[in-house]
């Protein structure tokens, strides 16, 4: 009859599944980090979301999940370097005097706020973009695959 039984954009959802239920509970957690109002917290969220985009059945160190998260958005080695060296600003960086200058630990362990640390809002705005860059392409990935069982999700994000 010419009828459209589906519609294209339906694609862009998650399927059922393993891989779909994973990532239906990551957009649940990526619309509560869009509306959070502190800065501080909205990082946090950010990076427990990427924590868990990398490991959504087991808990990791951040070295992990940083290797992990730049499968994703690195095209060629040079830019997987830049990537992980960015995840150590953003999450535990000393600098060359052994002082604390990564993000997270400065939030989490020392009990400082990104509004500090990220002095204005251009920049905390710029550092968001880069966040959100880095889940989308996670969560992006996760849909089209959505179908799949972890574990044959797992041997596909092996092979990236």
């Amino acid at each position: 009859m010419g009828l459209v039984l589906s519609q294209p954009e339906w694609e862009e959802f998650p399927h059922e599944g393993e891989m779909g239920s994973i990532v239906r509970h990551a957009l649940f957690l990526y619309s509560q980090l869009l509306y959070t109002e502190s800065s501080t917290s909205r990082f946090i969220q950010a990076i427990s979301l990427l924590e868990f985009l990398a490991y959504p059945e087991e808990y990791r160190k951040m070295n992990n999940v940083k290797t992990v998260i730049s499968r994703y958005v690195s095209i060629n080695e040079s830019e997987r370097h830049k990537v992980l060296d960015r995840f150590m600003y953003l999450t535990s960086k000393k600098n060359a005097s052994g002082e604390q200058i990564g993000l997270r630990t400065n939030i989490v362990h020392i009990g400082a706020r990104l509004e500090s640390l990220v002095r204005t809002e251009i920049e905390r705005i710029e550092l968001f973009k880069e966040l959100d860059t880095y889940i989308r392409s996670v969560i992006d990935h996760m849909i089209k695959y959505s179908s799949l069982t972890y574990i044959d999700y797992q041997k596909l994000q092996d092979a990236m």
